[in-house]
C-alpha cells in the first residue's frame, strides 16, 4: 500500500475568514427571507445611512413669504462714540442674484453665494437694520463677519460696496434687486482665504470703514436707518463661496461691526475777535506794496485739479417731452463697460432733476446711463458714449412715458375676471382634503433606524 499523504493543518486565519464569510452568508440569507436585505454597513455593525436621509423632509422649512414690518424710526440721540453690532435679522435680508440670461433672485435658500461659476456672476446683498450711527460720524473700523458653508476652489475674489441713496430696503422680489441698486464710489476688494483655513469658524472681511463713511456722510442719512452691503464678483475671480444664510442658522447669519467716533464740533474758534484786530494800525500797512505780491499765488497753476479724471452726470427726466413736468423718484444708473453693476446712481428730485456723485476714472471707458422706474418707458432708453480720462460733466436728459396711472388700469380687468371664476373656490376647497393625506405620508417612520447588525465570531484556539 502507498503511504497516505501528510495532511497539513489549515492556518487559523483562513479558518476565521471562512467562518466570517459563512456567517455573513447566513445573515444575508435570513434577511432576504424576511424581505429585509441588509446593507453593507448594517452587516458589519455600522449604523445604516438610510435613516439619516429622513431629515431631508425637514428641508421644507417655513417659506420666506412675509416681509418684515419696518421698525419704528429711531428718535433718540445715539452715543457720540462706541461700537455698533448688527446682524441679519430676517430671511429677506440676505440674498443673491445669479446673472444668467434671465437673472434669478434667491433670498430663501440656506446659503448666500458670492463670486463667479461657469461664466455666471453672482451679486449678493446683506441688509442691516436700525444702524444708529450719527450723520457724519467718523468711522474708525467696519468689518463684515460670515460663516462659510461651501467653497468651490480658490481664490474667490469679490468686490464690496455699499448702497447709497434713500433708505435701504430688504431683498423682496418687489423691491430693487441687489444688482440694480446704486453703489458707493468706494469699493473694497476681498480675496477670501485658503478654503481649508478656519473651516467652520467666523471669517472677517477687510476694513470697510471707507464704504460705511460714504453712506453716513449723505445728507439723507439718519441714525437708525438701514445699511446694505452689496458684493459683486471681481474681474479676477472665477470661483464661488457660499456663506451660511439666516434661513440655515440665524445665529450664524452675516454680522456687521462698526467702531465710530463723533469729531468734536470745534467751529467756535471763529469769534468776533477778528474785527477787534482790524481797528489796529494795520490799515496803514494795507496800502503798502505787499498786495502786489498777491498775483504770485494766482500765478500758481490752479488749473491742475481740472486734470483729475472725474466724471459727473446730470440731467432731467420729464414726462412726455422736454417741456413736460419732471418725474420724481427715477433711478438713473451709470454703468462702466468694465463692471457688471452700476458705478453710481442718482434719484430724480421733485422737478425730475438728478446729479450723480464724482466717479474716479483712471482710464478711457465706455459709459452707459440708464433710467429705471417701474411702470415707465424712456426715450432714449439709455445713452452710451466713449469717455476719455479727463474731468467731464455730462448732461443727459430723458423723456418718460407711461406711469402708475396706466399700470393701475390693467389690474382692474383681472379683478373683474376673478369674481366670474367664483366656482373655483368650491373646487379649491376640495383640494385641501386631497392634500391633507400627504402629511400622513409620513410613512418615513417605517424607515425607522434599523437595529445595527453586529457579528460576533467564535474564538477558535488551536493548541
Amino acid at each position: 500500500m502507498l503511504p497516505s499523504p501528510a495532511h497539513k493543518p489549515v492556518p487559523i486565519y483562513l479558518r476565521l475568514v471562512a467562518v466570517l464569510l459563512f456567517a455573513g452568508i447566513l445573515i444575508a440569507a435570513a434577511r432576504v427571507a424576511t424581505g429585509q436585505a441588509p446593507t453593507t454597513s448594517q452587516a458589519f455593525g455600522f449604523p445604516s445611512p438610510g435613516p439619516t436621509k429622513t431629515p431631508t423632509p425637514t428641508s421644507t422649512q417655513t417659506p420666506c413669504v412675509a416681509t418684515p414690518t419696518p421698525l419704528p424710526r429711531y428718535a433718540g440721540i445715539p452715543p457720540a462714540s462706541g461700537i455698533i453690532q448688527r446682524q441679519v435679522s430676517h430671511c429677506m435680508d440676505d440674498a443673491y442674484v445669479a446673472l444668467r440670461a434671465t437673472p434669478e433672485l434667491f433670498f430663501d435658500l440656506q446659503y448666500v453665494r458670492m463670486g463667479g461659476w461657469f461664466d455666471v456672476q453672482h451679486v449678493s446683498g446683506f441688509l442691516f437694520r436700525d444702524v444708529r450711527l450719527p450723520q457724519g460720524a467718523e468711522i474708525i473700523t467696519a468689518t463684515l463677519t460670515l460663516y462659510r458653508w461651501y467653497q468651490s476652489g480658490e481664490p474667490v475674489v469679490v468686490e464690496i460696496a455699499g448702497q447709497i441713496g434713500p433708505q435701504a430696503d430688504d431683498f423682496n422680489r418687489a423691491n430693487t434687486w441687489p444688482n440694480l441698486r446704486p453703489l458707493t464710489a468706494h469699493r473694497v476688494t476681498w480675496t477670501n482665504p485658503d478654503m481649508w483655513q478656519n473651516l467652520w469658524g467666523p471669517i472677517k472681511s477687510p476694513d470697510l470703514a471707507a464704504i460705511v463713511q460714504e453712506v453716513v456722510d449723505q445728507d439723507s442719512w439718519r441714525a437708525g436707518d438701514n445699511l446694505a452691503l452689496l458684493i459683486n464678483q471681481a474681474p479676477t475671480g472665477e470661483q464661488v463661496i457660499d456663506w451660511r444664510a439666516y434661513d440655515l442658522n440665524p445665529a450664524k447669519a452675516a454680522q456687521l461691526s462698526i467702531n465710530y467716533d463723533t469729531p468734536p464740533a470745534t467751529v467756535t474758534p471763529t469769534p468776533t475777535s477778528t474785527p477787534t484786530a482790524t481797528p489796529t494800525g494795520t490799515p496803514t500797512l494795507t496800502p503798502t506794496a505787499t498786495p502786489t505780491a498777491s498775483p504770485t499765488p494766482t500765478a500758481t497753476a490752479t488749473g491742475t485739479p481740472t486734470s483729475v479724471p472725474e466724471l459727473t452726470v446730470r440731467g432731467r427726466v420729464s414726462l412726455g417731452s422736454a417741456l413736460g413736468p419732471g418725474v420724481p423718484g427715477v433711478m438713473v444708473q451709470v454703468f462702466l463697460a468694465s463692471h457688471a453693476w452700476p458705478a453710481t446712481a442718482a434719484i430724480t428730485d421733485a422737478d425730475g432733476r438728478y446729479k450723480t456723485g464724482l466717479i474716479d476714472m483712471s482710464s478711457d471707458e465706455m459709459i452707459t446711463v440708464r433710467p429705471v422706474l417701474a411702470g415707465y418707458t424712456f426715450d432714449p432708453p439709455q445713452y452710451t458714449w466713449q469717455y476719455y480720462a479727463r474731468a467731464e460733466e455730462a448732461v443727459r436728459d430723458f423723456a418718460a412715458f407711461g406711469g402708475p396711472s396706466t399700470s393701475t388700469a390693467t389690474p382692474t380687468p383681472t379683478a373683474t375676471s376673478t369674481p366670474t371664476v367664483t366656482p373655483t373656490p368650491s373646487a379649491t376647497a376640495t383640494l385641501p382634503p386631497t392634500w391633507t393625506p400627504t402629511p400622513s405620508a409620513t410613512v418615513m417612520p417605517t424607515v425607522t433606524p434599523q437595529p445595527a447588525w453586529r457579528l460576533y465570531l467564535p474564538l477558535v484556539i488551536r493548541r
